[in-house]
């Protein structure tokens, strides 16, 4: 009867010895103070985070960065290794209300043709185009800055004898007074159209419709219309020159009202220049003169110059001169403008 009795009493030592040993095990694996451990479940899951210290034998405390503080039965834990690698932020499966993959690839191919959709609006191949964007400032004496949009519309068709040109500008200038204030002085609009039909290999005839109006010489209307002929002398592959006159008639108004306002003709002469030296590189000129028919002191011109550079198919920078003068706005007076400028270029 003493063998039953001392094997009870051996087995539930040991079982004491064993129980110690484990706790002081967990104890141990807990000990790896903010160490990450990579935890395999029964179920196949796999949980990553820092054992905590009050993990014994029956239970294992896991701080999750995603689940938070978790509690395991050990009879779930296969394995503890520690982890490595380092942990994602994003949580490891998706909320309830995410898309699914085939949503999110669906969306994606469908954001993919718009984007392929858009880059294949163009314009036609017998278009183009040119918008101007500028600011020029004055620091002297006046103080003024004088903001201006210009935009140019080129239509040929590919071997087609018919030439349209569509332009127009918009500009006003801020002053400042003595005091400070700051006001619109001056502002200004301008729009042309210019059709030609070429004959004759480099022979043309041309109509030009022309409209102004200008606040800082005080005319509030003048509307011109002239027909004629000119030549395009191309000098090389990369210079052209135009060369050209006409006539028509004008409708002059001035702000004041001056014996000039009403209707006569005019004689035009026209002239282009326009050079490519290097690649996305063009110096052009242009030379616009008009006359009255009864009296030539009654004139007025406009010279401009103009440096572009094209950084990238879409956008460029132009310097330019431009000089707008008129004999006679009334009253006997002449008006000289000249300004130099300087803008931002968008292609199309």
């Amino acid at each position: 009867m003493t063998k039953p009795f001392k094997l009870s009493c051996f087995t539930r030592g040991a079982q004491r010895h064993i129980g110690c040993l484990l706790g002081v095990f967990w104890c141990s694996l807990a000990s790896l103070d903010g160490a990450l451990q990579s935890v395999r479940l029964s179920s196949g899951e796999q949980l990553i985070g820092e054992v905590l210290p009050q993990s014994d034998a029956q239970s294992l405390y896991l701080k999750s960065q995603v689940l938070g503080e978790l509690k395991l039965p050990r009879t779930a834990v296969v394995a503890i290794e520690a982890h490595a690698a380092p942990v994602s932020t994003a949580p490891a499966a998706a909320p309830p209300a995410a898309k699914s993959p085939v949503t999110i690839a669906a969306a994606n191919r469908a954001g993919e043709a718009a984007l392929q959709q858009l880059k294949a609006i163009q314009t036609p191949d017998s278009w183009k185009g040119q918008l101007r964007l500028g600011l020029n400032v004055s620091t002297g004496d006046k103080k003024w800055t004088e903001n201006f949009a210009r935009g140019q519309l080129e239509i040929q068709a590919k071997g087609s004898p018919n030439y349209y040109r569509y332009s127009g500008s918009y500009s006003y200038r801020r002053n400042q007074r003595a005091d400070g204030d700051t006001y619109v002085s001056t502002d200004r609009y301008d729009a042309t159209m210019i059709y030609r039909r070429t004959f004759a290999n480099d022979w043309f005839f041309q109509n030009a419709i022309g409209y102004r109006t200008d606040a800082i010489k005080g005319i509030d209307r003048e509307l011109k219309e002239s027909v004629g002929l000119g030549y395009q002398y191309r000098i090389s592959p990369k210079m052209e020159l135009v060369l050209g006159g006409g006539f028509g008639v004008e409708d002059f108004k001035t702000d004041g009202g001056d014996a000039r306002d009403g209707q006569s003709g005019v004689f035009n002469l026209f002239q282009e220049f326009k050079w490519r030296p290097i690649a996305r590189t063009t110096l052009s000129q242009k030379f616009n003169y008009y006359s009255n028919a009864e009296d030539p002191n009654l004139y007025n011109y406009v010279l401009t110059a103009a440096l572009r550079v094209r950084l990238t198919d879409l956008f460029g920078l132009e310097f330019s001169y431009d000089q707008n003068y008129d004999s006679d706005v009334g009253n006997g007076a002449a008006k000289d403008d000249v300004r130099w400028r300087n803008a931002l270029v968008l292609y199309f």
